[in-house]
């Protein structure tokens, strides 16, 4: 070594002062030697030439997928790449753990007066946690030991399910792992899973003690696809329970009305007309229940009445609900949980909303300036028909209007008045066919006489035979 250093010396000498002094001035300073950062080899780069290195090793590893397992779960994720997990890479942050060496320090490292010992540091990373709700989601929607809150009436008192098994994605751990991965050969990892917070605690759902109200309707039982769609959704309600300031909907709860779902054909209003269609008595159910939050003094944040009225509340008192169209929304407004408690019987449907009763509270729902009017008939020649005979083809509905209002009483005195609104019935026109022959013509003839009909809005509306999955 001494004779290194002394022919380095040499050379400098033969340089001159000048020389050496130019060249340490036009050196720039570049990483020591033996220095990686995660498996990126950066000797004797400058910091910008550092940093380009990682970012092309990172363009190949950040596609790397990695899977999630864990047994609590009913199934495990989709794979995702290290950006799918919310992972890019600091290139910046990276590079300026590494120390840089300047000419002096070069030489003396040269001629064996320093020595460059081997270095690895961490990759550094940035997280995007947002990247990480929908896997909380899905932790939740797959928890094998999830149970929800639930408050129901049965047999004149009130049960109640505690809320059990909540899991939550433990992001810090999973961060360690994924970085742990990314730097390794390994593709699968099990996801760290920590219990998660209660949506309702114990303590909160014990507040649930009283019938803050009840409301009931009534229907023929002889039709039973339509008792069968009453009975599907209102057990789909019953022992929801609503968090203070919570909005519940009634389309996003019960689904969308199919055969799979397990919805069947029943009678329905389309466009001012009798029909049948999937899920017919639907709208019994968020008529049964709007009017129940009515009386416990809930909020209503979505309500729709039908085109015609309908046969099982007072006018003005309906809640029509239509897949992705019309829907009833209802908001906790009180300052403790509800819930929802549902009793379907032969024939009868009651919710009852369950809370906490407010002493000497009553309410009471008043209609004004109800008014009703026939929207006529249409008559239609079918040449097909007997002559001379006639037939219903569709017996209509009477059209109406009324403004609804909710008064809130303490004790004898009136503290609120809500006005629900304006409901508007359009009503449909009673259809009659006829052949006005005296004989059979064979052929099907389509005029019409009697008033023209008035044009309906599209969509399904639902009367006293209910709707599908459209109003129901």
């Amino acid at each position: 070594m001494g004779r290194r250093i002394a022919l380095t010396g040499l050379a400098l000498l033969g340089l001159g002062a000048g020389s050496v002094t130019i060249l340490a001035a036009r050196h720039e300073p570049v990483i020591r030697p033996n220095v990686r950062i995660g498996l990126v080899d950066v000797s004797g780069l400058t910091r910008e030439q550092a940093a380009k290195k990682l970012r092309i090793w990172w363009e190949t590893e950040r596609r790397k997928t990695i899977s999630l397992t864990n047994a609590k779960l009913e199934q495990n994720p989709e794979p995702r790449t290290l950006t799918g997990y919310g992972i890019s890479l600091d290139d910046k942050a990276s590079v300026d753990q590494v120390s840089t060496e300047d000419f002096w320090e070069s030489l003396r490292r040269q001629v064996g007066m320093d020595e460059a010992p081997a270095k690895v540091l961490d990759v550094v990373y940035r997280f995007d946690e947002s990247k990480l709700q929908s896997l909380n989601e899905f932790v939740t929607d797959n928890n094998r030991s999830s149970q929800r809150a639930m408050a129901r009436f049965v047999s004149g008192r009130i049960l109640k399910q505690y809320e059990g098994g909540s899991v939550a994605v433990d992001t810090t751990a999973l961060h360690d792992l994924l970085l742990a991965a990314a730097q390794s050969e390994r593709t699968e990892v099990e996801l760290p899973i920590i219990a998660g917070p209660k949506k309702v605690p114990d303590a909160d759902l014990d507040l649930v003690r009283d019938i803050m109200a009840s409301y009931t309707t009534r229907f023929p039982t002889a039709k039973v696809s339509r008792c069968a769609n009453i009975k599907l959704a209102s057990g789909k309600i019953d022992g929801v329970v609503l968090m203070p300031g919570e909005e519940w909907r009634f389309n996003a709860w019960v689904g969308r009305r199919t055969a799979k779902a397990g919805f069947r054909e029943a009678g329905v209003f389309k466009n001012g007309k009798h029909d049948v269609d999937i899920g017919g008595g639907i709208c019994q159910v968020s008529t049964t229940l709007y009017n129940a939050a009515l009386y416990a003094d809930l909020e209503i944040t979505a309500r729709s009445n039908h085109s015609m009225p309908v046969t099982y509340v007072p006018l003005g008192r309906d809640a029509s609900v239509d897949y992705g169209s019309l829907d009833l929304g209802i908001r906790n407004n009180k300052s403790h949980p509800v819930a929802f408690s549902a009793t379907y019987e032969p024939g009868k449907l009651t919710f009852r909303i369950l809370g906490v009763q407010v002493p000497d509270q009553r309410v009471e729902i008043v209609s004004v300036g109800r008014r009703t009017w026939s929207r006529g008939e249409k008559v239609v020649t079918d040449l097909s028909l007997p002559p001379g005979r006639t037939v219903v083809v569709d017996k209509g509905g009477s059209a109406g209007s009324v403004r609804t209002f909710r008064v809130v009483y303490q004790g004898d005195v009136e503290v609120r008045r809500d006005d629900l609104g304006m409901s508007i019935y359009r009503g449909g026109q009673r259809i009659v066919a006829r052949n006005p022959n005296s004989s059979s013509r064979g052929a099907t003839a389509a005029s019409t006489s009697g008033p023209a009909p008035t044009p309906e809005p599209s969509g399904i509306d639902n009367g006293e035979e209910v709707l599908p999955g459209g109003p129901g």
